[in-house]
């Protein structure tokens, strides 16, 4: 599957935790719609096979080290659809140019009794913090071409035992989308929470592609 044709084509959309699971089945949606897609996991492997399989970029990265974003900044340095946008930024940030950002990373953890502080710090990273990052580094962009598309993979974990960590970091998650939703509407840029239970990825998948869609 490669992307072409559809309705986000020539559009760059960016999946973390793409490498399997949901984040690989709405890499997949997503370069069925057109877009070019880059596939970030911190897996090697599947992050190459996933990217072979969309015909789009593979960026191995751990989302819970400071300097992610510097790896994924020469992956998406400019859209296609605006090569010469050329706003710079500011000298301590990092300005990375997707028309689509969906963070689909995450991992449980270890029970809280079990857990080190280390372990509930990284959690929060991965799953609050790098998405976090991700927008601040591509709102100006989007809000510039006043187009734009974020989505978050949150959850349903408030019956589960021994989540309150996993739990904490996707209702944050959820705040955080609905803050960029109202900061983005007057811009053209949509944000939504998918918060899935149980789910089979290709249905998640359909809902993000449709949601990037609009």
């Amino acid at each position: 599957m490669t992307s072409g044709g559809g309705v986000l084509a020539g559009r760059v959309a960016l999946v973390t935790g793409a490498g399997s699971g949901i984040g690989r089945a709405c890499a997949l949606r997503l370069a069925a719609a057109g877009a070019h897609v880059v596939v970030v996991d911190v897996v090697g492997e599947t992050v190459e096979k996933v990217a072979a399989e969309v015909g789009g970029t593979p960026v191995m990265v751990d989302l819970s080290e400071p300097g992610f974003l510097g790896a994924l900044r020469d992956q998406v340095a400019r859209s296609p659809v605006t090569p010469g946008w050329t706003a710079a930024s500011p000298p301590d940030e990092i300005r990375i140019f997707p028309d689509v950002v969906v963070s689909s990373a995450g991992f449980l953890g270890e029970p809280e009794e079990e857990a080190a502080l280390e372990a509930f710090a990284r959690i929060l990273k991965v799953l609050v913090g790098a998405p976090y990052q991700l927008v601040r580094a591509a709102l100006p962009y989007m809000k510039e071409q006043r187009w734009g598309r974020v989505i978050t993979i949150a959850d349903i974990p408030g019956g589960r035992a021994h989540a309150a960590t996993y739990a904490t970091a996707r209702h944050a998650l959820e705040s955080l989308t609905t803050a960029v939703a109202l900061e983005g509407a007057p811009y053209g840029v949509t944000a939504a929470c998918v918060t899935p239970s149980h789910a089979r990825p290709e249905h998640v998948a359909e809902t993000v592609a449709d949601l990037c869609a609009r």
